[in-house]
């Protein structure tokens, strides 16, 4: 038998050879697979996945839509005082809805609004050298601010001129475009100069902000020339066609000329009261007799403490500093007011001789200007 076996053991070999090759290639083809299984599970997915992607990037986005239906889209979302542009003079022409090109215009075509004094308040330098290039040298009266905050100061450094339009850039640093127009539609002199806003974009939403804020139109950036021209015509036609809406010269009278501006710029106020001279004179002796001793009131209330009515009056004042025209007073005022926003109580004290002294001065001034 053991000769036999010997005989036989080649054989065997390689029988047992063959089975262990056909072993490891089931165990090979079971290991690819079981690899290939998860990836089919995981590809099973992908189909609706890039489906529903398709579906999302088929419909039309939002922001998108046609602007020209935002005029019925917001007289819907808006009350009912402010689809009549409550914040805006009624005389202002009010523009709901994207300005039309008017066709054929050429930069020349501007030279028919010549004299007239525009504003561009735009804090982007590329931004504002493009429009100075498309307006300049035309005959238009131009200047720039490059916030909210210097757009005011411009209006009121305006030393008894007037501007005749003001485009307004709304995304603008220290102070916005919207911001600014809220606090300009706070004053009556300006009831009359039109606001347009200026905008990389026009939602539905920015719009109605933008009427809200007291604008009266807006023009999408980049400008158009075309767009341009038509704003100019709509609104420097209807300004002509305003037979009040012209530059006032204030008379001078009694001992006026003898005020110290720096103290009481009355000129100023005279603008914030809309060239009223009545009207400002009416304010001035109201500020006498209501302030015009308030020192006293606020040496007491320091005395006691009483905070809240110390902030009440630098709110009440830096208002009304600021509309009369009382220069001096209304930096003290804002200071003052400054510090009791930081309750910084301490320093209260220190006020009572610079008030005192300013308010003694504005008193003498007001009385010079209201002799007649």
């Amino acid at each position: 038998m053991a000769e036999t076996l010997e005989n036989n053991l080649p054989m065997i070999l390689m029988i047992l050879g063959g089975a262990l090759i056909l072993a490891m290639l089931f165990l090979l083809l079971w290991m690819r697979r079981e690899k290939a299984q998860p990836k089919k599970r995981e590809e099973k997915p992908s189909r609706p996945v890039s489906s529903q992607a398709e579906k999302t990037a088929a419909k039309p986005s939002t922001s998108n839509k046609s602007l020209q239906s935002a005029s019925s889209k917001l007289q819907q979302k808006l009350p009912e005082s402010e689809k009549s542009g409550s914040a805006v003079s009624k005389a202002l022409p009010v523009l709901d809805q994207p300005i039309k090109k008017m066709p054929g215009i050429q930069r020349r075509h501007f030279e028919e609004f010549k004299g007239k004094h525009v504003l561009i308040a735009e804090d982007n330098a590329i931004n504002q050298k493009l429009i100075l290039t498309l307006l300049g040298g035309l005959g238009l009266e131009l200047e720039t601010a490059e916030n909210g905050r210097e757009t005011l100061e411009k209006l009121r450094n305006a030393k008894g001129k007037r501007f005749d339009l003001v485009l307004m850039d709304i995304n603008m640093p220290e102070m916005n475009g919207l911001e600014a127009a809220r606090e300009i539609r706070k004053h009556p002199i300006y009831d009359q100069m039109p606001i347009v806003a200026l905008s990389a974009s026009t939602s539905d939403e920015e719009v109605r902000q933008i009427l809200e804020s007291g604008m009266n139109a807006y023009l999408e950036k980049p400008i158009d020339l075309g767009k341009l021209y038509r704003v100019f015509k709509l609104f420097f036609d209807w300004q002509n066609a305003q037979s009040d809406y012209a530059n006032r010269k204030f008379p001078v009278g009694g001992l006026r000329t003898q005020v110290n501006k720096k103290v009481l710029d009355w000129e100023k106020g005279l603008r914030y009261s809309n060239g009223d001279e009545k009207l400002y004179a009416g304010i001035l002796k109201e500020f006498f007799d209501q302030y015009g001793h308030s020192n006293q009131q606020l040496e007491e209330w320091i005395a006691a403490k009483d905070y809240d009515a110390i902030k009440a009056l630098a709110i009440d004042l830096e208002g009304i500093s600021a509309t009369i025209g009382a220069e001096s007073f209304y930096h003290t005022i804002t200071r003052l007011h400054k510090v009791a926003e930081q309750k910084v109580y301490t320093m209260f004290p220190n006020f009572i001789d610079e008030y005192t002294k300013e308010l003694r001065d504005l008193n003498r001034e007001i009385e010079k200007y209201l002799e007649e």
